[in-house]
């Protein structure tokens, strides 16, 4: 009862006129939206294979790129290595200087005390000298070894990353040149 007393008010308001002319216009423009996409909706299809072809060149570059990346972190593999090898020398080189000059005094020192400098205790010192540093010397060189060959390995590790980074960008250029082909035709078929 209430209801039916409100009703010629509500319908005789500008608020209520003004939402129909809403509603109205919003019906107007769904149309034309629905009009609009069902004249857009043949190419979308050709869009789609468009793109997808569009993605086969990108992922040529991509696994390119991807390559290139893993090339240089090899060749920096390889130069860390060599760095770490060319250390590994220069301490040798250390260690042969320390005991020459170790030995020099030894040596001096003997005859400085009156002894003669190459037998005796001063002999002694001195081949205990040659002793250590020769296994300092052989330690050094293994480690300089296994540092060149530890580079080699990790370079050719990356080689391998950069190949399958190749293979890979291939594999996703085919993929989207068959996606492609496949959507093509069943728009064919549609």
């Amino acid at each position: 009862m209430k209801f039916a007393a409100a009703a010629p008010v509500a319908f005789q308001s500008t608020a209520f006129w003004k939402g129909a002319t809403t509603a109205s216009t919003l019906a107007s423009t769904a149309s034309t939206i629905s009009s609009a996409f069902a004249a857009v909706q043949p190419f979308m299809g050709a869009f789609s294979v468009a793109t997808q072809l569009l993605r086969a060149p990108m992922a040529m570059r991509a696994g390119q790129a991807q390559s290139n990346i893993y090339a240089i972190q090899g060749l920096q593999a390889a130069a860390k290595a060599n760095r770490d090898a060319l250390n590994a020398e220069l301490e040798a080189n250390q260690v042969l200087d320390k005991v020459r000059r170790v030995n020099a005094n030894a040596v001096a020192r003997g005859y400085a005390s009156g002894v003669e400098g190459f037998s005796g205790s001063a002999k002694l010192i001195q081949d205990m000298n040659l002793k250590y540093a020769g296994r300092d010397l052989r330690t050094l060189d293994v480690a300089s070894r296994e540092r060149k060959t530890f580079g080699q390995i990790q370079q050719a590790m990356f080689a391998q990353a950069a190949d399958q980074a190749l293979v890979t960008g291939t594999m996703n250029a085919l993929e989207a040149v068959g996606s492609a082909a496949w959507t093509a035709s069943q728009i064919q078929m549609g």
